[in-house]
């Protein structure tokens, strides 16, 4: 298969400005959005496990309050995200 080049990239983009809407509005903003759900999980995840290594739970467990936590983590890091496209709209 051929490799696409940066300049015929640069040049895919700019002739269809819809893969650039994609993936500024909707794409990065998911992106970020998955980071953030990474973090606040491993975060929970890794609270849960000290605490059970301190012995203060039974056992360690993830629960549904948990993965709920976690999605709002994926709200904020992409919420974010996509408000800082009309940020730099407002700037230029």
């Amino acid at each position: 298969m051929e490799e696409i080049s940066t300049t015929e990239r640069e040049t895919l983009n700019e002739t269809v400005p819809s893969l650039t809407v994609f993936r500024q509005y909707l794409l990065n903003p998911a992106k970020s959005g998955l980071f953030g759900f990474a973090v606040f999980f491993s975060f929970l995840a890794a609270i849960k496990y000290i605490s059970v290594f301190i012995g203060n739970q039974k056992s360690f467990s993830i629960d549904i309050a948990d993965i709920a936590l976690s999605a709002l983590g994926f709200v904020l890091f992409s919420l974010i995200k996509f408000l800082e496209n009309f940020r730099d709209k407002e700037n230029n």
